[in-house]
């Protein structure tokens, strides 16, 4: 399972090359919220491992789940023909940015006994 923070540098490490049958210069994520079922997806991840034979590692900006509701993802990933590497779970946490909302009436306030 992938565990992602928001507002901080993502780094996502799996084992996708295990299942290749081509070399791989480019890898897509697709990421599925188990809820929303909306999709986001990141395309153009090249890995970033010192061991590629071993695994994989992609470094992600995390930006992309700004307006993405908290909570469990599927995830797949593809290459760059689109065969389908791995397939998983992640979980997306941490705090929303939660708008502020003002009145644009304004306040009257009635003072007795003055």
């Amino acid at each position: 399972m992938i565990l992602l923070f928001r507002n901080q540098p993502g780094r996502i490490v799996v084992t996708a090359s295990e299942m290749a049958v081509v070399p791989v210069t480019s890898y897509s994520i697709l990421f599925t919220n188990e809820m929303t079922k909306t999709p986001i997806l990141i395309e153009g991840l090249t890995d970033t491992s010192a061991y590629p034979e071993r695994y994989n590692a992609f470094d992600i900006d995390t930006s992309v789940f700004d307006d993405a509701d908290n909570g469990f993802y599927d995830y797949q990933i593809t290459d760059q023909d689109g065969s389908v590497l791995e397939v998983g779970k992640m979980k997306l946490v941490g705090e929303t940015v939660n708008p502020v909302e003002y009145q644009s009436t304004p306040i009257e306030y009635d003072t007795y006994g003055q």
